[in-house]
């Protein structure tokens, strides 16, 4: 099924653990317990989902931090919405149009486990601790697929939900006889407010809403039935919410700080890490390079983004014996690509020209340097996708470990797997994407990306693009650790680095330098 690997990944960046599920089926194709207290891991969710038809799962609960509500019809969406609405809550979370209904996703329930078919809540199951929902992109047996319909933030799950049910409140006589005695138009509000909220103390929703009818129908005038629903529903949501915030456990990954003691300690001695030099030392100041760590280069078109990036790896390569393995999209044919890099390690052009050109054996002894430091992506005759370039740089870095990876530029790759989804959205996750292969692998990633257009200031001048200004979204400004913006001046001979982005101080900050550039060899120099 076209995406469902890729989107099975996403779901994993999230922090939600998947399950394979049979294909056009709710039903699991393995066992999946196991994967209510661990993650699938890479093989496991690239054997189950590249070129298979099967469906994926979401396994709920405390490991996944979801708890997820299924309405299984228009009148359920209706009910839930509704009721949660007026009792105070939210319905703006993630949520997944399914065949019949929705699955709106929340952040875990401490102590929630599942339900099923409540007479007082027709048409609404719950998936918590002990569940799991099919998701996109998978296909529902009626043949219809679900379809995420709002991928935002989630949400905490509506209070009323989890009204434990309790015996009967114990009373005095004479406090049970007031709290329950009959009253005509006027105080029928006031009383019902004081009954509900004696009995919301120890009662569930649903027996609350049951001696609440059973006391109106005692009045003269009975309060409308919708009314006298709301106002149950609406005290219920708020001492169920006192009840939470009193009685809710303290969350697995709070933290004491005394068990820092080690490495704080360690940092107190040897300072905190920096990243490695450029290779350009009136750029060090404002610019090194860590692991784990994404750069986002931006530039007007023939700025010298990529050439700028060529040079910064040779130096990388030179210098502390990196590895990278490089996606460079619009720098085909290879052979002119693989030529330009050899020039600029070796400070020699390599066409005829006014200059001494490289020499065959020279030209040879370049190109081991390459093979010795780098791979590329041969993409000429496949589109390659985010997700599908990070799926073989694992594999690559498992036989041939390397610390540096190319994405150049952006706009090469294809991003419509999910047309359910807008650019902001999709470009969002394969940052996130990006961002956690970085962490986890330990390497340095640098994206490349063009902006939307170019602008000018008042006196005609080409105004210095920033991450804001690339196609698609402001997320490569939130999710960058830098944001470098490469710009050259038309009738200059020099170039302007932008630092307009750091993240962490150990590591540069905002400023611009500026640098020579010699075309014969496509390298740049320090000025002065």
């Amino acid at each position: 099924m076209d995406g469902t690997y890729e989107q099975a990944l996403v779901y994993l960046e999230r922090g939600w653990s998947v399950a394979v599920l049979k294909p056009q089926d709710k039903r699991p194709l393995i066992p999946w317990k196991t994967y209510q207290t661990q993650y699938a891991t890479t093989d496991e969710v690239f054997n189950w989902f590249v070129e298979t038809e099967n469906n994926i799962g979401i396994v709920a609960g405390a490991l996944s931090n979801l708890t997820i509500v299924d309405c299984d019809s228009p009148e359920a969406i209706q009910f839930f919405e509704q009721t949660t609405l007026e009792a105070g809550g939210t319905v703006d979370t993630y949520t997944v149009k399914t065949p019949k209904g929705r699955h709106y996703y929340f952040t875990f329930m401490p102590g929630s486990n599942n339900f099923q078919a409540k007479k007082e809540w027709p048409g609404i199951d719950l998936r918590s601790e002990g569940g799991y929902v099919a998701a996109p992109n998978s296909i529902h047996p009626s043949g219809v697929p679900y379809e995420i319909l709002q991928d935002v933030d989630l949400a905490q799950a509506p209070a009323w939900l989890f009204v434990e049910s309790q015996p009967l409140p114990t009373a005095s006589p004479n406090s049970q006889s007031d709290i329950f005695a009959p009253c005509i138009a006027g105080g029928r509000n006031m009383a019902l407010t004081r009954l509900a909220g004696a009995l919301c103390v120890d009662l569930s929703y649903s027996k609350v809403l049951s001696v609440c009818q059973m006391w109106n129908r005692t009045n003269l005038e009975p309060l409308p039935e919708d009314e006298l629903v709301r106002t149950v529903q609406s005290i219920a949501s708020k001492e169920a919410k006192k009840r939470m915030e009193v009685e809710a456990p303290i969350q697995s990954h709070i933290k004491r700080f005394i068990d820092l003691k080690d490495e704080v300690l360690t940092l107190r001695k040897t300072g905190v890490p920096r990243g490695v030099s450029t290779g350009f030392s009136s750029l060090d100041e404002n610019y090194r390079v860590p692991l784990g760590q994404i750069t986002i280069i931006t530039g007007m078109p023939g700025s010298g983004k990529t050439t700028f990036l060529n040079h910064l790896m040779i130096n990388l390569m030179e210098n502390y014996d990196w590895s990278f393995l490089i996606y460079s999209g619009e720098n085909v044919p290879y052979s002119n690509y693989a030529a330009r890099l050899i020039s600029t390690y070796l400070k020699k052009p390599f066409y005829q020209g006014p200059e001494q050109r490289l020499t065959e054996e020279e030209t040879l002894y370049g190109l081991q340097f390459l093979e010795a430091h780098g791979e590329y992506f041969d993409q000429e005759e496949d589109v390659l996708t985010v997700a599908g370039v990070l799926r073989e740089a694992a594999a690559l870095l498992e036989k041939r470990p390397f610390k540096g990876l190319i994405l150049d530029p952006w706009s090469e790759f294809d991003h419509t797997t999910d047309t359910t989804q807008s650019e902001t959205n999709v470009f969002g996750q394969e940052l996130s994407l990006i961002r956690g292969f970085a962490r986890r692998h330990n390497i340095h990633v640098w994206i490349v990306a063009h902006p939307r257009q170019q602008h000018r200031n008042k006196d005609g001048e080409y105004v210095v693009p920033t991450a804001y200004d690339i196609s698609g979204s402001a997320n490569f400004r939130n999710r960058a650790d830098f944001c470098l913006t490469i710009h050259r001046a038309i009738e200059s001979t020099g170039t302007e680095v932008h630092v307009q982005k750091v993240r962490f101080a150990e590591n540069g900050q905002v400023g611009i330098i500026g640098l020579g550039f010699d075309r014969a060899t496509s390298r740049y120099s320090d000025l002065g």
